[in-house]
């Protein structure tokens, strides 16, 4: 699934801007990420992956057998199944990138704009903020007030 980086997600009136949603039959920005950005984007991942999903979306770019398993330190992870998000520096927009985000930075060279990775690098990991949460509050937006349990 492609979405030009910075696109509104939809319905969310700006709050929640895509990034890093690549597919082949579109450019893309390329170039060097220093590795504290892809360990934080990993500790992120691990932390809350968001709008998880029963299936895996495959790279695009790779053959499907090695398009969606990340190897680090003897361990995988799988990608392509859940959306890693992070408030900007003032917390005023959420960035929404698919997990493969990680495997694109590292396989196929895409450079994320500055902003999103000020963001990822300046997020707290420590802190209460919550992609779920925010997500919820959208669906909430969207839907009127739900109790959606453990959703």
């Amino acid at each position: 699934m492609f979405f030009k980086d910075f696109t509104e997600y939809k319905n969310t009136k700006g709050r929640v801007l895509h990034i890093g949603w690549l597919e082949p039959e579109h450019d893309y920005e390329k170039g060097e990420v220093d590795e504290k950005v892809v360990k934080k984007l990993i500790a992120l991942h691990d932390r809350e992956a968001t709008c998880l999903t029963r299936g895996v979306h495959l790279c695009g770019f790779c053959p499907p057998e090695r398009g969606w398993v990340y190897l680090q330190e003897g361990k995988h992870r799988i990608l392509g199944h859940a959306e890693i998000w992070v408030p900007n520096n003032d917390q005023a927009k959420t960035f929404a990138a698919p997990s493969l985000i990680i495997h694109y930075i590292l396989e196929h060279g895409y450079r994320p704009p500055q902003e999103f990775i000020d963001a990822v690098m300046g997020f707290d990991l420590n802190s209460d903020w919550s992609g779920d949460q925010t997500w919820m509050d959208l669906m909430d937006d969207w839907y009127g007030p739900q109790d959606w349990g453990d959703f």
